[in-house]
């Protein structure tokens, strides 16, 4: 054996060091020695600042460690102080030697792909079954414990905090039952089982040759969570980390992605995928369920989807997990005259609008087949009828539209209006672009933004024809035009874009708006979406109920969406804030869930947009008229604002979930609130406000 290959440290030289101190070999084991060297290794520097200043050799072991770090290798090691400083003596030598501990910590994967493991399909990253044997009940091969060893194995990309790896997925087969068993599930019959529904397994299983780090997953649904980010967002900045640790690696020597047959970028697709599936499985650990069960065929896409619909009507049926919360910063307790104590719980109500495609016939909750469609199948035999609003008539072949010729224009200003507002989006966004890069000579050009906003504007105003957009909510004529106040300053090309503006508005108010009967006339020639998601919020942030209304916040299905929250739990809060409950308290007039309720309108509508001549609303739903609500010395106990400020957090959901099926959107959205509420839960435990549920309380 050469002198460069023989070993540093043979197992003889070890053992004869130790011999002296036979007390000591008696008590040691070979973890105690690895985790002696290893550890201590960890604490170099803090071993050389402890010594004196005469101890001016770094590369050299001191003759002593620090009795503080002595006694916590010792708890740690599990071994006497005595016996360390006596390790230490033997031993110190390996402990400063760099390479021996760089050998000793190094990972198997990077041992591995080192000594060309993966080309014989040996990883670290192997993801066999957790368990060789069948464990179908009635099978023979279960019964005699006999081990599986029918196999099939394939490469596979594994998305990790730290990057993309290549890996091998093992499945293994019962000869007897046919049972496929994986890393994740087993299969039997068409149906994926799920092993467990107490733990996430550390990687999850995303794709034909696709795992992700159930970790990374976590960091996504906070990504989703906290700032917003769509997947496809979430995939471009990991696929663009993965680039940089690539490009900052120069060593690719014994690299096995070189070699490795599947991209090791991840999709956006897939992203969600791994989301659906990690919300699930935590969906069924946090409730005790049993354990997850999907089809194992079929569209990867619409793989959760029976799942996930399942988990949605539980939620419509039994409520959000915190429907019952309560704590001090959303109830109150305060003694009456006659010394008892009573409690005054307050929750605020409010409506968003963000909105998912849906039939085009009024409140109808039949799913569209395609999210194109304007109407459900049920509802198909629409698209032959007149998108005029109250027209019946037929629609022209290739048209929206009968073959009145009024609606026929109506179908035509819309074509245009669309391509005009499309094409001025497009001069806007270059425009913003070039006002990013202008230099303060060129500050005077900056009011061509200004003009084109007002154009676009003004093309939406002043059509002759109101056609209804996505969100059906919009039946209002449109809003007049804004006058711009950014920039006075005027230019030859201002003074040039104002003329075309000018020829551009002449030309489009031109024409007289169809009117029949004296009333203008509407027309729906696109996708209606739903109308708004209605909320209830704590006043401590905490949301405890949220539902989709498909056609008007009326207040009607208000009324309605408070009885389903509250009519079976007895939790009904004595205070609900809702911007406007001058019209709801006539509504639920005589209703006896409302009956011990105050019904205030918020302080910030109220001092907003309810007017001081009604007085109605001034005597019933001022909130400054209940003592209850406000502290002697001023202020509120209550913070009535808490929905707007949910709405400023839910809304920024609308650019990612807009297209979504209905099933995907209301769970993602439910996946959200319960996340943001837990999240919530923790303050108001630090903050002391002491959070607790209703359940067993009332």
């Amino acid at each position: 054996m050469s002198t460069e290959s023989a070993p540093r440290y043979p197992i003889v030289n070890l053992l004869c060091r130790l011999q002296a101190h036979p007390e000591l070999l008696s008590k040691l084991s070979f973890e105690s020695l690895y985790l002696f060297v290893t550890h201590a290794a960890v604490l170099k520097n803090d071993i050389l600042l402890s010594q004196r200043t005469t101890h001016n050799a770094p590369d050299c072991p001191p003759a002593f460690l620090p009795d503080s770090i002595s006694t916590l290798l010792a708890r740690t090691i599990n071994v006497s102080l005595q016996d360390i400083r006596t390790c230490w003596t033997e031993l110190k030598d390996m402990v400063w030697d760099d390479a021996l501990v760089e050998c000793l910590t190094a990972s198997p994967e990077v041992m591995f792909a080192r000594h060309g493991g993966y080309e014989s399909g040996l990883t670290t990253l192997r993801f066999y079954p957790p368990s060789h044997f069948c464990i179908g009940k009635a099978c023979s091969v279960s019964q005699a414990k006999t081990t599986l060893k029918t196999e099939t194995f394939k490469q596979v990309s594994v998305f990790t905090r730290t990057g993309t790896v290549p890996g091998y997925d093992v499945s293994l087969t019962c000869r007897e039952c046919r049972t496929v068993y994986h890393h994740n599930y087993y299969t039997h019959g068409g149906t994926r089982f799920y092993y467990s529904n107490t733990d996430i397994p550390k990687f999850l299983y995303i794709g034909e040759h696709q795992y992700a780090e159930a970790m990374l997953v976590v960091h996504w649904r906070h990504s989703f969570l906290k700032i917003q980010s769509s997947g496809s967002a979430i995939a471009d900045t990991y696929n663009a980390d993965g680039l940089m640790l690539t490009a900052a690696d120069d060593n690719d020597d014994g690299d096995p992605l070189r070699s490795h047959q599947f991209s090791t970028r991840i999709t956006s697709s897939q992203v969600w995928q791994s989301f659906w599936l990690l919300s699930l499985l935590s969906d069924i650990i946090s409730t005790g369920a049993a354990a997850l069960q999907v089809p194992d065929g079929g569209d990867q896409q619409e793989r959760f989807t029976a799942a996930m619909e399942a988990r949605n009507i539980r939620i419509q049926n039994d409520g959000l997990p915190d429907v019952l919360h309560r704590c001090n910063k959303c109830t109150r307790y305060y003694e009456r005259e006659d010394g008892g104590i009573d409690k005054i719980s307050c929750v605020v109500m409010d409506g968003i609008t963000i909105g998912h495609p849906c039939c085009g016939v009024l409140n109808c909750h039949v799913p569209l087949a395609n999210q194109r469609h304007r109407f459900c199948p049920n509802h198909a035999n629409q698209n032959s009828i007149c998108s005029v609003k109250d027209c019946s008539e037929p629609v022209v072949d290739g048209s929206l539209a009968c073959c009145d010729p009024q609606h026929q224009e109506m179908e035509r200003v819309s074509k245009e209006r669309g391509q005009a507002f499309f094409q001025l989006q497009n001069r806007l966004k270059a425009a913003r672009a070039l006002k990013s890069s202008m230099t303060r000579e060129e500050a005077s050009e900056a009011a061509l933004l200004d003009e084109l906003e007002t154009i676009i504007e003004e093309v939406t105003a002043a059509a002759p024809v109101q056609v209804l957009d996505e969100h059906q909510g919009t039946t209002q004529p449109p809003n007049p035009p804004k006058k711009s106040s950014k920039s006075t300053k005027t230019s030859k090309s201002t003074k040039s874009t104002k003329a075309t503006k000018k020829k551009t508005s002449k030309k489009t108010t031109s024409e007289k708006p169809p009117t029949e009967g004296g009333r203008r006339m509407k027309a729906q020639f696109g996708r209606k979406r739903t109308h708004n998601e209605q909320v209830i919020v704590a006043p401590c942030g905490m949301i405890i109920a949220r539902v989709t209304f498909f056609g008007a916040e009326g207040l009607n299905s208000v009324a309605d969406f408070v009885h389903r929250v509250y009519d079976d739990n007895g939790a009904m809060p004595e205070v609900i804030f809702y911007d406007t409950n001058c019209k709801l308290t006539q509504v639920v007039k005589g209703d006896p869930l409302f009956i011990h309720t105050l019904l205030p309108v918020d302080v910030f509508h109220f001092n907003c947009k309810h007017s001081k001549s009604d007085t109605f609303c001034q005597e019933n739903c001022n909130p400054a008229q209940f003592p209850e609500l406000h502290k002697p010395e001023g202020g509120w106990f209550f913070n009535s604002s808490a929905a707007e400020q949910h709405n400023s957090w839910m809304g920024r959901y609308a650019s990612i979930c807009r297209e979504m099926k209905p099933i995907h959107y209301n769970f993602f959205l439910d996946e959200m609130i319960i996340w943001r509420n837990r999240m919530t839960l923790m303050e108001l435990k630090q903050s002391g406000a002491k959070p607790g549920t209703w359940k067993g309380f009332l």
